[in-house]
């Protein structure tokens, strides 16, 4: 059994919204419509035709991901970004916090799946 594009869909605003962060979905249509590198890297990696997918920034200056299901309903994310030793990312220690908001959001998108699903993991 599988989750619906809508389920998919809520999970992820959910899980966005209560890890504070926007909860826009976007819509992959077509490949073609890939124009990030993460997003490139997510339908190089998954892709349905009208797949649903959480982007964002993370609060970084060069952090892109996105967040989706592939096509097993496990919770992925791919990622772009570019740091260095003395980049702002690093400095402000924004790169740790984004690593770790990219851990807790797909643990919560696995637990909503899981849930959704009946499937029960210990």
């Amino acid at each position: 059994m599988q989750l619906s594009v809508e389920q998919q869909a809520e999970i992820m605003s959910e899980c966005a919204y209560n890890l504070k962060m926007d909860c826009h979905i976007n819509y992959m249509n077509r490949k073609a419509d890939a124009h990030t590198w993460a997003e490139r890297n997510m339908v190089g990696r998954t892709y349905r035709k009208g797949m649903p997918y959480k982007r964002s920034y993370l609060w970084c200056d060069t952090v892109d991901i996105c967040f989706y299901f592939d096509d097993n309903g496990k919770a992925c994310a791919t990622m772009s970004s570019a740091w260095s030793f003395d980049g702002r990312d690093m400095v402000s220690g924004s790169a740790v916090k984004a690593v770790e908001k990219i851990r807790e959001m797909l643990k919560r998108m696995q637990l909503m799946a899981n849930a959704n699903l009946g499937v029960n993991i210990n």
